[in-house]
């Protein structure tokens, strides 16, 4: 455990309040069959479908781990895919966000849409170099 000095939120520091926040997070979003890890990350047992309800880049205490359909954060404004899935068993969709580095992006995925050439690119050749495993390829 680690305490903050000067934080006035005990809860917080004691890695209590955490869970809460991140249940309120997916709530607001529509995300419901999910299970929160030992390590604070996120599997989600659905889909999960942000393009149209999430602005801006994920909080710190947001770490997606596993998601069992697709990944869509289209459209959302984010500019680094910290707390994105590392596995996804869909698609990972990213498209339409100012992104200028695929750090943090999925190891595992079915297939990465994205339509930049810049980023589709990066994927193509790390794919060949066994960075991420794809099913179907990157478009």
């Amino acid at each position: 455990m680690a305490f903050t000095r000067g934080s006035n939120n005990t809860l917080n520091n004691l890695g209590i309040g955490r869970a809460y926040h991140i249940g309120e997070w997916l709530k607001e979003r529509n995300i419901t069959k999910y299970k929160i890890n030992p390590d604070y990350s996120i599997d989600v047992n659905w889909s999960v479908d942000l393009k149209t309800i999430h602005k801006g880049n994920f909080p710190d205490y947001i770490q997606f781990n596993k998601v069992n359909g697709f990944f869509d954060c289209s459209d959302c404004d984010m500019t680094t895919l910290r707390g994105c899935p590392r596995n996804v068993l869909g698609s990972f969709k990213v498209t339409r966000n100012p992104l200028e580095t695929l750090e943090f992006a999925p190891n595992v995925a079915a297939a990465i849409v994205c339509y930049n050439i810049d980023l589709a690119e990066h994927f193509r050749k790390h794919i060949l170099n066994d960075t991420y495993k794809l099913k179907h390829g990157c478009y």
